[in-house]
């Protein structure tokens, strides 16, 4: 064994130790978990690092419970953008009210996505919960909050992979979970997108995919993918399942002839985009197409190829009653 793995196999026994201590500690109520009174609050998480698609189904559920006339408000970490250490605003329901750099480019695009709903970053989602009920929120959403049991919730979404759930899957920093399967006996639903299940014995409480919308250019203005199909694509993203791209430009009726991935949330340099784009010029493409989560990073820098994201909505395609009272029973009355 080479030492880089042992010190990864260390490294993730060691944090298992501590995730244990940890839950239990919640569990016993060692640690304390707070209620925070007059708000509903629903999580949407999952067991690894990035690459489930929760940030589209918070939209989606966001706008699924704005559109019945209930105050939404999303509470999201802001990772990586200035915002996350002190806590802010990043949308009042009138879309971004702060940069890209400041929000995280998730933040940034919960902003831009959901008009009406209200938008806040911070490390202490407790914090942020509370100044989003003062200003009026009947529903809080966060946004990747499995692992974060301070925080009272009404109702624990999961977004689980294949990956996940198979025996000898790694914990951090050996792997990718931040939590074994086993932690998925705290969840009140868990949820996977469509394509690679049934799995046997796994049996995911509803199952969704995305359906590309539209291409949206820079400056969030729209083109129809009709007027698109078969044009030749390069791809571009540093999301932490880049390939799920290659699906989506192909479902949007894209030809793609080349790609240049990098890890999640990147901070592209000029550098990189200047390679990026003498490469898609090489192959001959007419465009470079993205992820809305990536554009979002690409709008200091200037290209002369057009450069447009894939628009995704989600879509349930199994389990939607499943879900529906599921947010009827944790939301009450109001739902």
């Amino acid at each position: 064994m080479r030492p880089i793995g042992r010190l990864g196999q260390g490294g993730a026994a060691l944090f298992s130790l501590l995730q244990k201590a940890r839950s239990a500690a919640y569990d016993r109520g060692l640690l304390r978990t707070e209620r925070v009174d007059g708000v509903k609050v629903i999580s949407v998480g999952n067991l690894r690092v990035g690459g489930t698609g929760k940030t589209p189904l918070v939209i989606h559920l966001a706008g699924r419970l704005r559109d019945r006339g209930l105050n939404v408000a999303v509470v999201t970490r802001g990772y990586r953008g200035r915002l996350e250490r002190t806590g802010g605003p990043v949308s009042d329901g009138q879309g971004p009210t702060a940069t890209p750099e400041q929000a995280g480019d998730e933040a940034f695009l919960l902003a831009r996505r959901l008009p009406g709903v209200a938008v806040r970053v911070g490390q202490d989602r407790i914090e942020q919960t509370l100044l989003a009920r003062d200003a009026g929120a009947e529903v809080v959403l966060l946004d990747d909050a499995f692992q974060h049991r301070r925080l009272h919730r009404d109702l624990d979404i999961v977004l689980v992979t294949p990956e996940d759930l198979k025996r000898g899957a790694a914990l951090l920093p050996a792997g990718p979970l931040r939590e074994p399967p086993a932690a998925l006996g705290r969840a009140d639903l868990v949820g996977a997108r469509a394509g690679s299940w049934p799995i046997a014995g796994v049996s995911p409480d509803f199952l969704f995919d995305y359906t590309p919308t539209a291409l949206i250019r820079k400056d969030h203005t729209e083109v129809p993918l009709a007027s698109q199909r078969g044009a030749h694509a390069y791809l571009m993203a540093g999301v932490a399942r880049p390939e799920r791209l290659a699906k989506t430009a192909d479902a949007a009726g894209l030809n793609v002839v080349g790609h240049t991935f990098f890890g999640d949330h990147h901070d592209f340099t000029a550098a990189e985009i200047a390679r990026v784009e003498a490469a898609a010029k090489q192959a001959a493409a007419e465009i470079i197409a993205t992820t809305e989560k990536d554009l979002s990073r690409l709008h200091r820098h200037d290209l002369d190829l057009p450069v447009v994201a894939i628009g995704i909505e989600v879509t349930l395609v199994s389990g939607n009653d499943t879900l529906e009272e599921r947010l009827k029973r944790a939301l009450g009355p109001s739902a």
